[in-house]
């Protein structure tokens, strides 16, 4: 299904964006096949029985944002080279780059490059910049102001017109609710 529309690939798996076989009862190793699908955005294989190493081509899935296989990063793969920080939420999470070591018996876990946002939009990286932006907006508003005269004036005079209109419509307001009739016979 994508976007509403049940669609079949059986030539052109290229155009495949996300694949989620979670909870379907999949056994034995994670099929190689997969690490083919080099537009794979979105690939989800967790809460299964799957066995055996995860195959280290699934590095070569260079598109891919999110991944859902079980508790271990793959070795010699470009997720190894992802910081740390991007597998925020993750618990259970194990081998490098994290400090963790896989136990046998733990359950699956997600890796997911930003953390339920769909969109990607909201990472470190989008904090990081709005706050350099507000920093440099605010600066160059009070420098604006602070350097300019004739601007500090017209703002200042702006803002005493704005509080002038507010203190009248406030006023009329109450007069207006004075003069409602507080019982009706």
């Amino acid at each position: 299904m994508w976007k509403g529309v049940d669609r079949e690939y059986d030539k052109n798996l290229t155009y495949l964006k996300s694949i989620d076989l979670s909870s379907s009862k999949l056994s034995g190793e994670i099929p190689v096949e997969i690490t083919t699908l080099e537009g794979l955005r979105s690939l989800n294989l967790s809460r299964n029985s799957l066995t055996g190493p995860i195959t280290p081509k699934i590095g070569n899935l260079n598109l891919l944002d999110s991944l859902a296989l079980s508790r271990k990063i793959p070795f010699n793969t470009k997720l190894q080279s992802v910081d740390a920080h991007e597998y925020a939420g993750n618990p259970k999470l194990c081998e490098s780059p994290l400090p963790n070591k896989c136990l046998e018996a733990e359950s699956p876990t997600t890796i997911t490059r930003y953390e339920d946002n769909e969109d990607g939009i909201v990472t470190p990286e989008f904090f990081i910049c709005a706050a350099i932006g507000f920093t440099v907006g605010f600066r160059g508003i009070l420098g604006s102001l602070i350097l300019n005269r004739s601007l500090r004036h017209a703002y200042l005079e702006f803002l005493n017109q704005t509080k002038d209109r507010l203190y009248v419509a406030m006023v009329l307001n109450i007069a207006k609710l004075q003069r409602w009739p507080t019982t009706r016979s």
